[in-house]
């Protein structure tokens, strides 16, 4: 398996980041029935199967999960990477912010939007033409969703965490939740004054959403 496929350390996210899209036309060398392109954004198939690159037919796609599933998914942008390379007038992240490797985001948000959590994959030369990507949310192993954004830290457990969410917001089970993923890099097009120093210019930071998706998830007890 391509490590690119399934790569990425987690960071809580916290920062407020404003939102941005793009409609272009598309540019793809793996067509699939699941893409389905909406305003610029793509989209995502869920499963408790792998989804292997190229091998859709034996794929058995749902959107509501429960209990202890493992969910795999697979998201796919309305163009290849190398299409939105230019997006970011002063940076990127997928040419590389602040130092960093080229990079793609992968957010876990849950309901409501404050529960999330955002992983990175790292994008190489290679990596530029494809058209899609996979994740992995499972309990232990090779995860993309972890609780610290650092190698061995605990993978996310969807059961735990819609547990605290149920105790934190007062509500009872069974109890279902939607669970959005957003593939996204962030993009720097302007500077502009810091709000607590006017002598001082910082970036302002949006983000470019290469495809969403979401699902339903149950917890009985």
């Amino acid at each position: 398996m391509n490590p690119m496929y399934r790569a990425g350390a987690l960071v809580a996210a916290g920062a407020f980041i404003v939102g941005l899209t793009l409609v272009a036309e598309a540019k793809i060398i793996a067509p699939s029935k699941y893409r389905k392109v909406v305003d610029g954004v793509g989209s995502c198939v869920f499963s408790t199967d792998e989804v292997p690159f190229k091998k859709e037919d034996s794929y058995k796609v749902q959107t509501e999960f429960s209990g202890d599933d493992e969910i795999h998914l697979r998201c796919y942008f309305a163009k290849q990477l190398v299409d939105y390379r230019d997006q970011g007038k002063i940076s990127s992240q997928l040419r590389g912010m602040e130092g960093g490797n080229p990079s793609i985001s992968t957010r876990l948000q849950f309901a409501p939007p404050r529960w999330q959590y955002r992983g990175n994959i790292k994008v190489t030369e290679a990596a530029l033409d494809w058209d899609q990507m996979r994740a992995d949310l499972v309990r232990s192993g090779d995860c993309n969703y972890r609780k610290e954004p650092k190698e061995g830290s605990p993978c996310i457990n969807i059961a735990e965490e819609v547990r605290n969410l149920v105790r934190d917001e007062g509500h009872s089970l069974p109890y279902t939740t939607e669970i959005c993923v957003h593939f996204e890099f962030d993009v720097v097009e302007e500077k502009i004054p810091n709000p607590k120093n006017v002598l001082e210019m910082i970036d302002k930071k949006s983000f470019v959403t290469l495809a969403k998706g979401c699902f339903k998830y149950t917890l009985k007890e």
